[in-house]
């Protein structure tokens, strides 16, 4: 049903499918979504939709192609594609996340959105990263990095508090801030 469903007139219907064949991992799903993903016609959103499916799959087809459309000139794409990969709870999406978010030239907005959905997956691997962000000039960047420090506060304080003693003093304040929310 959700197969077909991706050859629909409607786009709404086709994100919505893309979304529901990753909670089934069957052949028929890997392969349509691996079509849906290469669809050059298709709207970005449906094709990286397939895309973060099939990398919850585990098929490396998946962020392959969510890590191409980083590389994308246009922002709104590469923004759609780190919101995207915050919903693919895998070692390899979390990787291209903090490596976004490091990426001193990227935009802002995307480094920012890095940082928040390095927060929704919630892995204490993430944390360094996020520690460091607080060293960065942009103050998006600074504030979704706070954030999602804070949300990962409630299940690492522990090891938070012990990264707060080796923080640089302009960490600090971010990381107190984090800890003081999860509380």
């Amino acid at each position: 049903m959700f197969a077909a469903q991706l050859s629909s007139s409607s786009l709404s219907e086709r994100y919505g499918a893309a979304k529901a064949l990753g909670h089934f991992n069957s052949q028929t799903a890997t392969e349509a979504l691996a079509l849906k993903a290469d669809d050059v016609k298709d709207h970005i959103y449906v094709r990286l939709e397939a895309a973060a499916s099939l990398a919850g799959l585990g098929d490396d087809r998946g962020l392959a192609f969510v890590r191409q459309c980083l590389a994308e000139p246009f922002a709104q794409q590469r923004l759609e594609a780190v919101i995207v990969s915050g919903e693919v709870a895998t070692e390899a999406a979390e990787q291209l996340l903090i490596e976004t978010l490091r990426k001193q030239e990227e935009h802002p907005e995307i480094r920012a959105g890095a940082a928040w959905a390095l927060g929704e997956l919630g892995h204490e691997s993430a944390l360094a990263a996020l520690i460091e962000s607080f060293s960065t000039v942009e103050p998006d960047v600074r504030i979704e990095a706070a954030r999602a420090l804070a949300k990962l506060a409630n299940e690492f304080s522990a090891e938070i508090i012990e990264k707060l003693r080796a923080a640089r003093p302009d960490q600090r304040p971010g990381i107190a801030w984090a800890l003081g929310k999860s509380a």
